[in-house]
């Protein structure tokens, strides 16, 4: 190679070896984890404890379960529903997640003593969303050994 800037100059990178890491494998919950998990919970504030515990039962999102709206909730013949509409988070058609009755209770007994019952439903008492970057340092204070992504990996298998 004719170059007069490298010109009688040695490669650095010469005998050197490349080092690869792999990505480890992040490890999924099993099902003594997410008991384990759920007597932790009581550490966390009640909106916090509520969204984790909404997301082992349902497996939904957490930008799903941030965005939840008291009139999503609905009932029918068949039970209790939560209904979330075309375009909500990554949806391109209207999904329907039955909600067990301990589930419904969960959610609408959230918010019992305030008595609020429209818009959002995981929010701060001054009536503000819940910001997703705080979850973090929530899901830190548990020291669980697993992300909180994988809640939903373990619920879904």
């Amino acid at each position: 190679m004719d170059n007069e800037y490298l010109e009688g100059k040695e490669n650095p990178c010469n005998g050197k070896i490349e080092i690869v890491h792999q990505p480890k494998e992040s490890y999924v919950p099993t099902w003594d984890d997410i008991l384990n998990l759920w007597e932790k919970l009581s550490e966390l504030d009640p909106v916090w404890q509520g969204i984790v515990k909404t997301r082992i039962l349902t497996g939904s999102h957490l930008e799903e379960i941030y965005g939840f709206e008291w009139d999503m909730l609905t009932t029918d013949s068949y039970g209790h529903w939560l209904v979330m509409p075309r375009g909500f988070h990554k949806i391109k058609k209207k999904h329907f997640v039955y909600l067990d009755p301990n589930v419904y209770k969960l959610i609408t007994n959230f918010n019992n003593t305030k008595d609020i019952k429209k818009g959002l439903i995981w929010r701060w008492w001054a009536n503000n969303k819940v910001e997703a970057s705080a979850m973090g340092k929530q899901w830190r204070k548990l020291d669980t050994g697993f992300e909180i992504g994988k809640i939903r990996h373990f619920v879904i298998n």
